[in-house]
């Protein structure tokens, strides 16, 4: 039986489509050397794919609503969020994608916090094939179904640990394995526990849960660590772990409420450096290809000037703003080389959510021009 699937656009005008065969969000160029397509039709405005893959979408996994973490609370502001007498449970905020490990009595399967148009977890697991396979983690299913949440970070690569795990997790399996084979696996760190045996076991609380984990886990797994946990009710002691974890390269902090369970809400929060700073336009890129401005300009690339050495290095790529913007900007900056884009002067004022290892801006915005 052919499929016919219709693409979608994401926020920022990119075409794209949930692949069955792989089980994640694809764009069409994927499609164009697939051998199980039977065409790609192309429309004034999109695509259609044409797809004979005939296997499951997915494994039967157990659908549930993901803890996340919140920059505010009642009564806090996000600035005094690290002030919460409740939350005294301080981890450090790692710098990875989120993975759920589903261990079933049909296998391991990994997959990310959010669901495709289809209603299906993206899964990854072959991405990773030490974890899938992983003596612990499969003994784990084969006694019950058991769901954990953590982090997988890639502490080495191109990118620092966040662009070299998310090339590993948003890469096709071989080049996933490739770029491990090369910069070292990727490293599972958990912090909770939602399903155990076929139990749900969200409704325990969160000391209860983590007492659980640690006893399904010793220190020496391989490839498998567990997030440090620190309690504090001090608010001058979670200050001085947010300073030390900033600078070993992590987000921020994460504070939890130990009395709470799985889902409840406001349960955990998030404590991140928010910084401002001008940069100088150095030059900008075009859209993502099948996208909206897949011609036109996608986003600017912002530098400053390095104080060792006194030349420009680059601090972020930023989209630039509304159509309007990048309509304007496109028109003004496409003609000029980048030596005569950074000769214009064109200061931005950023916010973002603190420095990387590489220093480079975390989720930077432009506050104005």
């Amino acid at each position: 039986m052919t499929r016919i699937i219709d693409p979608k656009r994401d926020q920022e005008g990119t075409l794209y489509h949930y692949c069955p065969a792989e089980k994640k969000n694809v764009g069409v160029d994927l499609c164009r050397e697939c051998p199980l397509i039977g065409k790609v039709e192309e429309l004034p405005t999109r695509y259609r794919v044409h797809c004979d893959y005939s296997g499951e979408t997915d494994a039967e996994l157990i659908q549930f609503d993901v803890a996340k973490a919140h920059s505010e609370v009642r009564g806090l502001s996000r600035e005094r969020v690290i002030e919460s007498v409740a939350h005294t449970w301080v981890e450090p905020k790692l710098d990875g994608a989120r993975a759920l490990v589903h261990c079933t009595p049909e296998g391991v399967f990994i997959t990310s916090r959010r669901r495709n148009k289809a209603g299906a977890y993206n899964q990854f697991q072959d991405n990773v094939p030490h974890l899938r396979d992983h003596p612990k983690l499969v003994a784990l299913g084969r006694d019950g179904y058991t769901i954990l949440d953590g982090e997988l970070v890639m502490t080495e690569g191109k990118g620092g640990a966040l662009g070299s795990t998310m090339s590993v997790v948003g890469s096709k399996p071989a080049r996933a394995i490739e770029a491990q084979e090369e910069h070292g696996k990727a490293v599972l760190y958990l912090f909770d526990v939602c399903w155990f045996e076929g139990q749900d076991v969200s409704g325990m609380s969160l000391e209860n849960r983590r007492c659980l984990l640690e006893d399904l886990f010793t220190p020496n797994e391989a490839w498998i660590a567990l997030v440090q946990v620190w309690r504090h009710t001090d608010v001058e002691a979670r200050q001085d772990l947010l300073t030390r974890y900033l600078e070993e390269g992590h987000e921020g902090l994460v504070i939890k409420d130990p009395s709470s369970t799985y889902s409840e809400s406001r349960a955990w929060l998030k404590v991140k450096q928010r910084l401002s700073v001008d940069g100088l336009v150095t030059g900008w890129h075009h859209g993502a290809v099948g996208g909206k401005w897949e011609h036109g300009l996608g986003d600017l690339a912002v530098s400053v000037i390095d104080e060792a050495t006194g030349e420009l290095r680059e601090i972020c790529t930023v989209i630039p703003g509304d159509d309007e913007t990048r309509a304007r900007l496109f028109k003004q900056l496409s003609p000029l080389s980048g030596q005569q884009i950074s000769d214009l002067g064109m200061v931005v004022e950023l916010e973002g959510q603190g420095w990387s290892q590489e220093y480079r801006i975390r989720h930077p915005r432009i506050l104005r021009y």
